[in-house]
């Protein structure tokens, strides 16, 4: 065959598809679905926001995270009674730093690392942060599983 012309017999080789899978843990579940919930505005952060949120007659919490050293006994009490209540699922695995990163009280700089991070002592996911039927949420039916 000369330069110009083209083997059109050979089929192209493809190269293999390499997956990489990582091992869903509770912890990255559940920063995932804070991630979503804060895009889609469906995050109350704050005793305020989340005593409100766990508190409407319009059943409008879906999950509660309550950070696990958080001190104050008035606090924790109320959002626990409040849980309870509503029958509302409730998480105490994070520190409030964490959880002021993960609810989006931080600023992010030029690399991509959060500074400037603000404690958060509780986070409510409500139903417009839920995952829906159209668009579902692998991590959040894996932190749902957990829970019960």
């Amino acid at each position: 065959m000369s330069d110009g012309d083209m083997d059109l017999g050979a089929a192209p080789v493809s190269e293999p598809v390499v997956e990489v899978k990582t091992e869903m843990t509770r912890e990255s579940a559940l920063r995932d679905v804070l991630k979503q919930a804060l895009v889609k505005g469906g995050l109350a952060r704050g005793l305020r926001e989340a005593v409100k949120s766990l508190d409407s007659n319009k059943r409008v919490a879906v999950l509660c995270v309550l950070a696990s050293d958080c001190d104050e006994a008035g606090y924790t009490g109320l959002v626990e009674a409040l849980c309870k209540r509503e029958k509302i699922p409730l998480i105490r695995d994070v520190d409030k730093m964490t959880l002021g990163e993960w609810a989006g009280l931080c600023k992010i700089n030029v690399d991509g690392d959060a500074v400037k991070v603000n404690k958060c002592s509780c986070a409510v996911v409500r139903v417009e942060g839920a995952p829906t039927q159209e668009a579902p949420s692998v991590a959040f039916d894996y932190l749902m599983s957990q829970v019960d």
